[in-house]
């Protein structure tokens, strides 16, 4: 994302402060002239808990922390006076108009236009799932040119997205009107077709409870609003990059061969999985993927017989092959290399030294659940 069209970015995000100005005048004169009613204070919440993760991702610090101590005053279990609260609110005021003040304000607002994008079916799909157009804008134009991306501002449409059309990654808000983003990620998470979709929580809350129910529900990262947008972008572009990985697991064992295929699907890559040493062979010759890992002791071909057939044909002749096995003996492993494996895993084994030990080979960067 050039400099230039950040600077758009911003331009458009003072214009909404604009638009909401009105909206916190409102509160903070009824705030002034009694308590306000509850639905008034809902509705200020949202918008001060927007305003956490918008302001500092957008470059300004201010309106991030006065909008994170109103939304904290407006906590429904807590009894506030009104005093307290138009406080607060003044302070939120001011961050904005500081912002509304600023140079970049003050300059030219036509759009910025950047490059066409070429047509690319093979780019990945990323679905953006969050409310506060601010968010959307920032994220779509971080990361236009790494995929097609759709974006939905509630969970209810989020659903029915990926039920339309699976994507290769979501970008999640928590905090949404109807329903919340935890909720999409449970519910998705009772459908085998599409539990395994790899999914980034978005959130300016920080909860330890939400975080682990969000982990617990398999979440694949945790990231708190606001946000340095060239870090997140560099996450999800690894994350897409991985999505047109696709990767061959061969184990007669299902529950190996399932617990694996899981945990490289929740990482971002797409998985065959093959029960015998025939089956192996076939779909690596039909899909080749950029990398198989074979149990040595399978029923029919072998790993190593399955090996040695890889390397005799076109499509698969430079795949790189792990070997994953009960064989451990000092032998049995330099065995393994002088046929070229590109690594050797004994049984037992973690799944996520397996899914890191894989990457390595490819050259891809393990990211870790914050």
């Amino acid at each position: 994302m050039t400099d230039d069209f950040l600077k758009t970015l911003k331009i458009q995000y003072i214009a909404q402060l604009r638009e909401r100005r009105s909206e916190m005048l409102d509160f903070l004169a009824s705030c002034e002239h009694g308590m306000p009613g509850p639905e008034m204070k809902d509705s200020m919440r949202q918008r001060a808990h927007s305003f956490v993760g918008s302001g500092a991702t957008y470059g300004f610090n201010g309106i991030s922390d006065a909008a994170k101590e109103l939304e904290a005053e407006l906590d429904p279990n807590l009894k506030t006076g009104s005093n307290r609260l138009a406080d607060l609110t003044r302070v939120l005021l001011g961050a904005c108009d500081r912002a509304m003040a600023s140079p970049i304000a003050m300059g030219d607002t036509t759009t910025v236009s950047e490059a066409p994008i070429p047509p690319d079916v093979n780019r990945p799909l990323l679905l953006i799932v969050d409310d506060d157009p601010a968010m959307t804008a920032i994220l779509s134009a971080s990361l236009k040119n790494d995929a097609e991306i759709t974006v939905v501002t509630d969970g209810h449409a989020a659903l029915d997205s990926i039920r339309a059309r699976r994507p290769d990654l979501v970008l999640l808000d928590d905090n949404m009107p109807g329903m919340s983003g935890m909720t999409v990620m449970e519910l998705l998470q009772l459908d085998p077709v599409y539990r395994t979709i790899p999914i980034i929580m978005l959130t300016a809350g920080d909860n330890p409870h939400t975080v682990m129910r969000a982990m617990t529900a398999g979440v694949l990262d945790y990231i708190r609003k606001p946000f340095d947008p060239p870090v997140l972008a560099g996450k999800v572009r690894t994350m897409l990059q991985r999505s047109g990985t696709t990767l061959l697991i061969a184990d007669d064992d299902p529950s190996i061969r399932d617990l694996l295929a899981y945990k490289f699907r929740m990482s971002g890559v797409r998985v065959q999985i093959a029960s015998d040493g025939e089956a192996a062979l076939e779909l690596a010759i039909k899909h080749k993927p950029r990398i198989a890992i074979l149990d040595q002791m399978m029923p029919g071909l072998n790993g190593t017989a399955v090996l040695q057939k890889l390397r005799e044909h076109e499509n698969t002749r430079n795949m790189p092959v792990i070997f994953l096995t009960a064989k451990r003996r000092e032998q049995d492993i330099l065995e393994g290399f002088r046929m070229g494996v590109a690594d050797y895993i004994v049984k037992p084994f973690l799944p996520e030294e397996v899914v890191a030990r894989c990457f390595r080979v490819l050259g891809f960067s393990e990211s870790k659940k914050a």
